[in-house]
């Protein structure tokens, strides 16, 4: 399994989406890595990682985070999964609960406030809102969104592939 490691501090671990790769981080990791050690690994089937035999879940996936944070000496750290990544955050929290200390679910597959009836809540729209971030001293100019979608992979300083 293909994945990147690199930076100076305590763990971080980030999952990709569907259909993504590592690659979908190259904005994000620059920035994290003078403070995080981090892993970004290209899941089974994704970027330049071989796929899984015929699986039925997700649990293959989240033991091989595991087995690439473990081999890192990387555990426990926090998790942060997008999409995809972030059912399969879970799947690994669920499935190596002393391993995972924190996770963040960012778009989150098959997951949604809607369902619960907590989107409507005014509490969750306070807390998280727009309105949250700019009380928190959050820049509009530094909450952008992105997609990464070159088919090329750079690896900026300080993250090396492994």
């Amino acid at each position: 399994m293909r994945y990147f490691v690199g930076g100076e501090g305590p763990p971080l671990i980030l999952v990709h989406g569907l259909g993504g790769a590592a690659a979908n981080w190259t904005e994000l990791a620059p920035l994290l890595a003078p403070n995080h050690r981090l892993l970004v690994p290209d899941l089974p089937g994704h970027g330049g990682s071989e796929a899984l035999p015929a699986v039925s879940g997700l649990e293959p996936f989240a033991d091989r985070v595991a087995l690439l944070a473990a081999r890192e000496g990387m555990l426990p750290a926090p998790v942060v999964g997008h999409s995809l990544g972030g059912a399969v955050v879970l799947r690994l929290a669920l499935r190596h609960p002393y391993d995972v200390s924190a996770i963040v679910l960012a778009a989150a597959a098959g997951l949604s406030l809607a369902a619960s009836g907590a989107g409507s809540c005014s509490r969750c729209s306070a807390r998280f809102g727009p309105a949250a971030w700019r009380r928190a001293g959050v820049a509009s100019s530094r909450v952008r969104s992105s997609s990464a979608g070159s088919s090329s992979v750079s690896c900026p300083s300080p993250i090396q592939a492994r």
